[in-house]
């Protein structure tokens, strides 16, 4: 469990130690299935050049190459947008095997969580500049490990982070649209 915070190691251990829905260690890239969730620890490849990059991602996976996976990191959503989808997709997982795209699209519609905000959430984490042991958690934990484990943002604050997401987005979509 080298490198991960305090509190994802204590919150890891609990689980392993209640046997609840116990997460399980990724030692290859090939074990991890889409849909599910994972954390680690990643040094950001463009760390010089990106304004700010989540340290400590909780991600949703829906894509695996060679050397990377894309994923939703949704601790670049506001917190109870956060828990708002980590519930929605509790609930997707739970009539199936794995998530998909589409699943995502709308544990965001039905969490009120405008679709837009995707676009800041999707990252790539190349295996190469992952610094911790990789937990993937079963779907009876979402909910948990969002209300957990917090993002560790760099070169920015948390509230810094969201003020510049959300800026972009709503200057992308024109502002905020009411509804006629």
């Amino acid at each position: 469990m080298g490198n991960l915070p305090n509190e994802a190691l204590v919150l890891i251990k609990e689980l392993i130690d209640e046997d609840f829905y116990a997460p399980d260690l990724i030692k290859k890239p090939s074990q991890a299935l889409l849909g599910a969730m994972f954390f680690m620890v990643y040094d950001a490849k463009w760390k010089n050049e990106l304004p700010f990059w989540d340290a400590f991602p909780l991600f949703v996976l829906i894509g695996k190459y060679q050397d990377r996976w894309l994923g939703l990191n949704l601790h670049y959503l506001p917190y109870t947008w956060r828990v708002s989808v980590a519930k929605q997709l509790m609930t997707k997982f739970s009539s199936k095997k794995r998530i998909q795209y589409r699943d995502v699209l709308d544990a965001l519609k039905k969490s009120k969580v405008p679709t837009g905000m995707l676009y800041f959430c999707v990252r790539q984490y190349l295996f190469s500049h992952i610094r911790s042991d990789v937990y993937m958690f079963n779907r009876m934990n979402y909910e948990l490990m969002i209300k957990n484990l917090m993002p560790r943002f760099k070169k920015a604050s948390e509230s810094t982070v969201y003020k510049n997401i959300l800026s972009k987005f709503y200057t992308k979509i024109k502002g905020i649209r009411k509804k006629k």
